[in-house]
Order: structure tokens, then sequence, then C-alpha cells
């Protein structure tokens, strides 16, 4: 009797079958509500953002996230307060313009590498040393890199 249309064998199967379908299609359409709703979450918790002045600098202030700024370098601090980052921008800052361009410990090629810097990467100049400027990195990292226009540019 395998086979007619009043057999439950083969509709209890298909049920099965069709549920656990639906089961998987549910529990994944939660699992990314829940991933949506998380990152949405994340993205509106505020963030401070100020930046840091220089000696005569004026200052702004904005209201959106407890932003102020000045005219040297920005700070952003999570709402967890555990870092801070000062985000160079204006006078004095450079921007990497290559894929990747090394920090060196000195003003030499032979001097070792502490970290590479990435394009669009900003960093504050300290000084200027022949074709050398010694950087400081938003990580406050000290050192050096090859002036070279074709490898970085100033940012406005």
């Amino acid at each position: 009797m395998t086979g007619k249309v009043g057999d439950t064998s083969i509709r209890s199967k298909s049920d099965d079958k069709y549920r656990k379908q639906m089961v998987i299609k549910y529990s994944t359409a939660w699992f990314l509500l829940l991933i949506i709703v998380t990152v949405v979450w994340r993205m509106s918790q505020p963030v401070r953002i100020q930046r840091m002045g220089e000696v005569g600098g004026s200052e702004a202030s904005a209201t959106a996230g407890g932003a102020s700024s000045t005219a040297s370098g920005t700070t952003i601090t999570g709402t967890a307060g555990t870092r801070q980052l000062t985000l160079p921008s204006g006078k004095n800052s450079v921007q990497v313009m290559v894929e990747a361009l090394n920090l060196r410990s000195g003003p030499s090629m032979r001097s070792n590498v502490i970290r590479r810097l990435t394009r669009g990467t900003i960093v504050k100049v300290e000084s200027r040393e022949g074709k050398w400027l010694r950087v400081r990195t938003v990580f406050n990292e000290v050192g050096y890199i090859s002036s070279d226009p074709k490898l970085i540019r100033e940012v406005p």
C-alpha cells in the first residue's frame, strides 16, 4: 500500500522534511535579524570626537555625539573610554599615498622598521631631518618616514 494518497507514512516524511526546511528558513532569518540589530545598535552608540587645540587655536564644538574641534587634531573616545586616539589633521600632517610605507626607528634606510603604514594613514610631522620626516602616529608611535612627494602628501 505504499504510495497511495491516503498513506500516512509518505505524508509524514514529507511533512517532517517541510518542517525542517521551515525551521532552518526561520532560524536563519531570525539570526540575520539579530546580527543587523546588533550592528545598528553598535553604530548608534555615541562617540566623542574632540580636536586637540594648538596654542592660540580657536575651538568650535558640535552637539552630535559631544564633538568639539580645534585646528590641530581629533580625539576619538569610545563609550567604554578604554582608548583615546588622536587623529592628526591640519598643519604639519601628512598622508601616506602608497600601498605601504615603512615607519623606521631612525632617519636612514638601514634603521629598523617599526611598522608599515598603509595607504591613507595620516601622521603628525614633528620635525624634518634632510629627506626624512620625524612623525607621530595615532597610536603615539614616533618614527621616521621618507619625505618623497611620490610617497606622501600634505593633509589640507
